[in-house]
């Protein structure tokens, strides 16, 4: 298809850059960071690709939605659920992997909610349950995540009056 391209998780979202960044500044083999992450597409034969926009759109506003009603009834399975379907391609009326709209929701909860057990089995989901992190990965990564985003801030050119 025309609209789609590869997408790399660990290259081309700032999560799965940070992630990549903080697994190798531990001693972490990159290599089998990036062979948990593809066993979700074991038994498939897809690739990432990015997820078309006008899907990614609508999901980037009903799934938030969603995500807080659950949380607010403490029902932190079916989120986790949703975004294993999401990963793995079988969520709802799609067939394909989404990893780039589970990883904007693992950010967008990453940087906005108080869920730290939630935040850690998204870790663990990400990587298919393959790999143990460091007990301080989590609030490291949420750490390198805010001074990424002030950096990233300093660059936008503010208006002068």
């Amino acid at each position: 298809m025309a609209n789609e391209y590869i997408y790399r998780p660990l290259q081309d979202s700032l999560i799965g850059q940070l992630v990549l960044k903080l697994w190798s500044e531990n001693g972490g083999d990159v290599a089998e960071l990036q062979k948990a992450l593809d066993s979700n597409l074991e038994g498939t034969s897809f690739q990432y690709h990015g997820t078309k926009k006008a899907r990614k759109q609508v999901l980037m506003t009903t799934l938030p939605v969603e995500i807080r009603k659950e949380l607010q009834k403490g029902r932190q399975e079916i989120i986790l659920q949703k975004l294993s379907e999401l990963i793995r391609g079988n969520f709802k009326d799609n067939k394909v992997p989404e990893i780039d709209v589970f990883l904007e929701l693992f950010e967008w909860l990453l940087a906005g909610f108080d869920e730290s057990a939630l935040q850690e089995k998204l870790l663990h989901l990400l990587f298919n349950q393959k790999l143990s992190f460091s007990p301080d990965f989590l609030s490291r990564l949420k750490v390198l995540y805010e001074m990424a985003i002030e950096e990233e801030m300093k660059s936008i050119p503010s208006e002068e009056a």
